[in-house]
């Protein structure tokens, strides 16, 4: 039983991989699964321009400052159906303060 559900699973994740695959709208979701669709609101032409900040690649420990900030530039932390949006200190020193 265990196995056909996790089949199941398995199956229903790779069709929504392959939507998204055809869909031109960039969204927070791994070659791997992780992730979920992201709903708040953003600037898609950002997310276009910067697919790294999106789905950053395995080997990004985001010790790179980066110069300029949006919401859509910041790193995405995902998991298995779920994602966050990752702003410390070094990105928004004000919020320190608060």
């Amino acid at each position: 039983m265990h196995y056909f559900m996790e089949r199941i699973l398995q199956t229903r994740l790779q069709e929504k991989l392959d939507q998204l695959k055809k869909s031109t709208k960039p969204e927070p979701i791994s070659s791997d699964g992780c992730g979920i669709l992201d709903l708040d609101p953003r600037y898609l032409n950002r997310d276009k321009e910067n697919p790294g900040m999106l789905v950053p690649p395995p080997t990004d420990i985001g010790l790179i400052p980066n110069l300029r900030f949006s919401l859509s530039d910041t790193n995405m932390i995902l998991r298995p159906g779920d994602w966050s949006r990752e702003i410390t200190k070094r990105e928004l020193p004000c919020t320190y303060i608060f």
